[in-house]
């Protein structure tokens, strides 16, 4: 065969450089022509035709095989771990040929590498009482209450997505005995009236039933049921109209308690007959647990109750810094997690060092018993503002990230929480949860939602515990 000159080989190359077919099997041919090939297939590879997710996921791979080897292992201690094959350096340096950088390429195959990510956690709501969900497929609620105890007295269901009503219904009555109040959008006309009959018969003690159906759902059949089934406690039924049955009954919640004053007058004389007593110290801070200027006071009376109003102040700082406009708390969450070469960073941008305690008498994460992540996002943002810093754009990230971390990581009795995504953030802090299952394993209180808009609802396979 007769050798070309390599001028030569990249004007022909350039004459096929819109055919890709061609230019592929070019890499076939020899070295030269190969190394003659790579630069043209690298102007600008995601454009040459639409790629398929496994393109674009390998493609990627590749990007990220550019990477040092201190950049893997710093993107590997936050927990972010993309690559999916064994690392090894590249043939060429493909980036060094890219000439058309397109963003929404890189943003699109970052959500991919989560969907190929193993998310093979285990993660159990044992003591979980309360579940309210928004937008979240049947599927994914029926995991999370199979993986409840028998403790859930309440749930909460607005239009769920990817309906499986069945699967849904049949986990409820198999694992929600004790179930009070429930409420249900069901939206599958081909429900199985069976299983809500199943429902009716073992969960005796519903009190409140409140259900939303559109379109053709099978309302003959429930009311039927219905009326021969329903539990004792449910005795009264309205229907509104023709798309909508909800039965009400008046929620008997009665508890009857001496007034606060008359308690609380009793056990401080007992606090002065009896002396420091740290039983009772503790009882007359709880009374004081929503009152947050006499808490911070209460701080400064001795060390034993010091020690008892701190928790009580930092179970839900996040609402607390709500009404006094504080935010401080952050960098004191924060102080651990950043070196002094991020602390540089960040002053470069508006957040000073002084803001970050030299250290902690506590530790303050394991308090928290209540976290909503929107009220988290809105934090840091006055945070920033606080700090008089203009670059919230630039390091909104990274200070919600690692805010979410440390609290996860750390693994707090959390009794109450809210989780609604709304970006690709989200990714890194549903794999953290999944990853440290003591975080959840005390909830009682749970409220999802997911955006679809966001592109979310592929994410709510990760669910299925």
């Amino acid at each position: 065969m007769l050798k070309l000159n390599r001028d030569v080989i990249f004007l022909i190359l350039e004459e096929l450089q819109n055919d890709s077919k061609s230019l592929y099997s070019c890499l076939l041919i020899n070295r030269t022509w190969c190394e003659t090939t790579v630069p043209i297939l690298w102007k600008d590879p995601t454009s040459r035709y639409d790629l398929t997710d496994d393109a674009c996921s390998i493609l990627f791979n590749k990007i990220l095989l550019h990477l040092s080897e201190e950049s893997r292992n710093k993107l590997k201690n936050q927990e972010i771990d993309l690559l999916i094959e064994i690392y090894k350096r590249p043939l060429f340096n493909y980036i060094s040929f890219w000439k058309h950088l397109d963003l929404c390429f890189l943003e699109l195959s970052l959500e991919l590498s989560y969907f190929y990510t193993n998310w093979n956690y285990s993660v159990s709501l044992p003591l979980l009482k309360y579940l309210k969900a928004n937008g979240v497929s049947s599927e994914v609620l029926a995991s999370i209450i199979e993986n409840t105890k028998g403790n859930l007295n309440e749930i909460i269901i607005n239009y769920q997505h990817h309906h499986n009503d069945k699967r849904l219904i049949k986990a409820i009555y198999q694992h929600c005995p004790n179930l009070n109040y429930i409420k249900l959008s069901l939206l599958n006309k081909d429900m199985d009236i069976i299983e809500f009959q199943n429902l009716l018969i073992n969960c005796k003690f519903i009190n409140i039933l409140d259900i939303i159906g559109i379109g053709d759902f099978i309302w003959n059949e429930l009311l039927i049921i219905l009326t021969k089934y329903s539990p004792i406690n449910l005795l009264n039924r309205k229907n509104k109209s023709p798309i909508f049955l909800q039965i009400d009954l008046m929620r008997l919640w009665e508890r009857q308690q001496q007034p606060m004053l008359q308690q609380l007058e009793h056990l401080l004389k007992e606090y002065k007959v009896k002396g420091e007593l740290p039983e009772l110290s503790y009882e007359i801070i709880k009374y004081f647990q929503n009152d947050y200027k006499t808490l911070h006071s209460s701080i400064l009376i001795n060390r034993s109750w010091c020690r008892l109003a701190i928790p009580l102040l930092w179970e839900n700082p996040f609402l607390i810094c709500k009404y006094s406009r504080k935010y401080d708390f952050i960098a004191i969450y924060l102080h651990d997690h950043f070196n002094d070469k991020d602390k540089l960073i960040l002053n470069r941008f508006g957040i000073n060092n002084d803001v970050f305690p030299s250290n902690t008498l506590f530790n303050y994460p394991s308090f928290i018993k209540s976290l909503s992540v929107q009220q988290v996002r809105s934090s840091i943002i006055y945070w920033f503002t606080n700090n008089k810093s203009e670059y919230i754009d630039t390091f909104f990230g990274l200070i919600y990230v690692s805010l979410l971390e440390v609290i996860i990581k750390n693994e707090a009795c959390l009794h109450t929480f809210e989780f609604f995504t709304y970006g690709k953030l989200d990714y890194f802090i549903i794999k953290l949860i999944l990853k440290y299952p003591n975080f959840t394993h005390n909830i009682r209180n749970l409220e999802l939602g997911f955006d679809a808009n966001a592109g979310f609802t592929d994410l709510l396979k990760i669910f299925t515990f």
